[in-house]
């Protein structure tokens, strides 16, 4: 079957040349609240912005009209013509303003060590001060022979190892945000086990450098804006992370610290501090933190696990049970890793052999007492 060609007759053209024209052809007159109500146009709503903010703004209620109904129509094409009304979310806000505030304490930080390296200088070696050893003269072939490595090659030579994802000279500020989201805090608690085990027992950490009171006094929180805070906050739980990693457990707890007198209300940052005074052997302040963690976050299967720790340590076999399978529960509802199941596997094992162990020590006329709720506990299934 054939169809018939459609032909465009003059009328036809006629109009389609007038459309084509219309936006050459509206003119400042031609505009009212009317015209702007009836506009379904983005490109006809553009062209009253235009002429209207052309005029010199005289007609400021039709504007804000024409911008209002520019937006309902077509968003894209106002945040075109007004690429500097985009508002950012608060995520992006705190992380620039993180970004920003750690650049600014750094800054300060190496310009007061450079003040206080130029006061300590004496003035004038010769003068009451050690005179300095005059360098070594090289010849030029022995120069020759030697050529020097780039720095930057020397070091990866050295170390044998590629570039620390988490360092902090990485020229590109977001990837080192997003190396920080791919943290594994526990793949960090095995290194950092296998580090102390190899120490000496009798090892006693560094003094932290820092004071928790140190441009963090009472009175500045107190006169701080809200934003400023989380800013702030995010940036002391960064370094607690970096301070973490590096095996710095004082400073990491400093860090954490800080964090928390600015905003005790994250549940993660009461987590990691638990972790970090469980690993300096201070289990009871441990298990505090790890309840406030709980206490904001019930579904903290971290804060679970490592309260569950501190218990164990403390002789509170019982209660760590129940805390290790409470764990396992939320790792299983939450789809976790097997890796991950497995390290509260293991640790819920240990508190049941030591449990077992310390009811088989008992007097009888104990054991009798306490022995039905032993047994409930061991009843209860691990991977609940």
């Amino acid at each position: 079957q054939l169809f018939a060609p459609t032909y465009m007759t003059a009328t036809s053209l006629e109009n389609f040349g007038k459309a084509k024209e219309s936006l050459a052809d509206i003119k400042l007159e031609d505009i009212d609240f009317e015209a702007v109500d009836k506009c379904t146009s983005a490109a006809k709503l553009g062209r009253y912005i235009t002429l209207l903010e052309a005029d010199g703004g005289y007609y400021q209620e039709l504007l804000t009209k024409a911008k209002e109904k520019l937006l309902r129509v077509d968003r894209k094409a106002y945040y075109k013509l007004y690429p500097n009304s985009v508002v950012a979310s608060p995520r992006e806000a705190a992380t620039a303003n993180s970004t920003v505030l750690m650049w600014e304490r750094e800054l300060k930080s190496v310009d007061k060590e450079t003040r206080e390296r130029s006061e300590q200088a004496p003035s004038d070696p010769g003068i009451g001060g050690k005179a300095y050893p005059i360098r070594e003269v090289v010849a030029c072939d022995q120069q020759r022979q030697e050529p020097v490595k780039h720095e930057s090659a020397a070091m990866e030579e050295a170390d044998g190892k590629a570039r620390n994802p988490y360092a902090r000279d990485m020229t590109a500020m977001k990837d080192y945000y997003r190396a920080w989201d791919r943290f594994d805090v526990d793949a960090a608690c095995d290194a950092v086990d296998v580090t102390g085990a190899k120490q000496d027992e009798g090892f006693v950490p560094p003094v932290a450098f820092l004071n928790i009171d140190q441009d963090l006094s009472p009175e500045r929180v107190e006169s701080m804006s809200a934003a400023e805070r989380a800013a702030e906050c995010e940036a002391e739980k960064i370094k607690g992370n970096e301070s973490f990693t590096s095996g710095e457990l004082d400073e990491a707890e400093l860090h954490y610290s800080r964090a928390l007198r600015l905003r005790s209300d994250i549940s993660a940052i009461w987590s990691n501090r638990a972790l970090v005074r469980l690993k300096l052997r201070r289990p009871q302040e441990g298990l505090e933190d790890a309840q406030r963690a709980i206490a904001l976050d019930s579904k903290n299967v971290k804060a679970f696990h490592r309260r569950g720790k501190a218990r164990a340590e403390l002789g509170y076999l019982e209660e760590a049970v129940k805390d290790f399978q409470i764990a396992l529960r939320l790792l299983n509802e939450s789809g976790a890793e097997q890796g991950v199941k497995a390290k509260v596997n293991a640790d819920l094992a240990t508190a049941r052999r030591k449990l077992l162990t310390k009811q088989r020590e008992q007097p009888k006329d104990e054991s009798e007492d306490g022995g039905s709720k032993i047994q409930e506990i061991f009843n209860e299934s691990p991977n609940m």
